[in-house]
C-alpha cells in the first residue's frame, strides 16, 4: 500500500520568518536546487518553525503535506499535518516513524 500525500495550499509558513529561525539554528537559511529553482530550508523541529499560516486553508484533507521543502542534498522533505484519528493509527502501526504531536501546542 502507498499513501498519497497532496501537497495543499500555496504556502505554510511566512518564508521571510522561515528563513530567519533556520538561519539563527543553522547559520544559513538553505540552498536552492540549480535545476528546479526549490528552495529548501535547513531543517527545524516543530517548534522552531514560525507559525503555520496555511493558505488556502487544508479544510477536510485527512493528511496534507507543505508546499514548502526543507533539507540537503537527495535529502528533501516537507512538513505534513494529519487529522488525529490518520495519526494514532499510523503511529500504532509504525512507532519508530510517527509520533502523534499536537501542533497547537508546538506555536509561539
Amino acid at each position: 500500500m502507498q499513501i498519497v500525500i497532496p501537497t495543499v495550499g500555496d504556502a505554510w509558513f511566512d518564508e521571510k520568518e522561515l528563513r530567519e529561525a533556520a538561519i539563527a539554528r543553522h547559520g544559513v537559511d538553505g540552498a536552492t536546487c540549480g535545476e528546479c529553482g526549490t528552495w529548501r530550508w535547513m531543517p527545524l523541529a516543530f517548534g522552531f518553525l514560525p507559525p503555520l499560516r496555511i493558505t488556502p486553508p487544508i479544510g477536510g484533507a485527512a493528511i496534507a503535506g507543505s508546499p514548502e521543502w526543507f533539507g540537503a542534498g537527495l535529502q528533501s522533505f516537507r512538513q505534513l499535518l494529519v487529522q488525529r484519528e490518520l495519526a494514532e493509527l499510523l503511529a500504532a502501526a509504525s512507532p519508530r516513524d510517527f509520533k502523534v504531536q499536537d501542533i497547537s501546542k508546538t506555536q509561539r
